[in-house]
């Protein structure tokens, strides 16, 4: 019954947050961090009153604020007192593009299996991680206990990321599938299934830390013409090496128009948009170190 809970793929449902602990309950930190701030550490904080045999831990992060979000891959990890325990069997799965029509993940772009720590190679907002584990002998679950709080205790998982320079808001909030396929605590006793309170996380990017010198400019020359555009499709569908900004502090391509973390035929758009259509480059591009 455990297996078929976790590994049914329905139709996506996100919950509604609960801004409250409870005595079964996850909370996922928040934070205020620096823009361009690198290896920002999250803790998701969980609180059980009985034992449990397993836990099913369904997060995706996603931008508030168009810009602010993960620089690059990120990771989550088991910590704490559910890190330590020994788990019969654990799975993680790391999703991209979280869809209606796929569990919190559309496409998947990397899944990572038995304790695999393959992190998520895609980074536009939304991604989603999905962490499940199973003590299949049901007879020795993890005991009741808490994580405390965050500043007051130990997070029983960790996110590790970079994130971006622009300042703004994303968001750790909890997403799943079928109402059997959520966020819950299950039990030794199969029949006995908990949904427990949480309390979403919310990632502040302020300040700027970081220049870019050549921003959303491949040639760097001040104008965005069909040159611009060329580097940006070299990359997008060539192989084309990468034009990195003259400032090493800048974490972005210079084709990256949109300032997502990669280069893509949206990039090539906002390109197209201000070349021949005669877009507004302070609308068309992302600035990220604006003040």
């Amino acid at each position: 019954m455990i297996g078929r809970i976790v590994m049914s793929t329905a139709v996506l449902v996100c919950l509604t947050a609960v801004d409250a602990r409870g005595a079964n309950s996850v909370l996922v930190e928040s934070r205020t961090v620096a823009a361009g701030a690198e290896g920002v550490v999250i803790g998701v904080y969980v609180a059980n009153d009985v034992a449990l045999a397993s836990l099913i831990i369904p997060l995706e992060l996603r931008s508030v604020s168009s810009g602010a979000f993960t620089m690059d891959t990120f990771t989550f990890d088991a910590a704490g007192r559910v890190g330590a325990y020994d788990w019969t069997w654990i799975t993680k799965r790391l999703y991209g593009l979280p869809s209606s029509s796929y569990f919190c993940g559309g496409t998947i772009v990397e899944a990572a299996g038995d304790e695999g720590d393959t992190p998520l190679d895609y980074f536009r907002s939304p991604d989603a991680v999905m962490w499940a584990s199973f003590d299949w002998s049901m007879q020795d679950p993890l005991p009741a206990g808490s994580d405390g709080t965050p500043g007051a205790g130990t997070p029983s998982f960790t996110f590790t990321f970079d994130v971006t320079c622009q300042g703004g808001v994303f968001e750790i909030d909890t997403c799943c599938t079928a109402p059997a396929n959520h966020l819950l605590f299950v039990t030794p006793l199969i029949e006995q299934i908990i949904v427990p309170a949480f309390t979403k996380g919310v990632v502040t990017v302020t300040g700027c830390s970081c220049l870019c010198d050549c921003r959303a400019d491949p040639v760097c020359d001040g104008v965005t013409n069909a040159t611009d555009v060329t580097a940006a499709v070299d990359i997008a569908f060539r192989d084309g090496p990468p034009v990195p900004d003259p400032n090493e502090q800048c974490p972005y391509l210079t084709t990256d128009a949109d300032c997502s973390g990669t280069t893509d035929v949206l990039d090539i758009v906002h390109f197209v948009n201000v070349a021949f259509r005669g877009g507004d480059p302070a609308v068309e591009f992302c600035h990220p170190c604006a003040p």
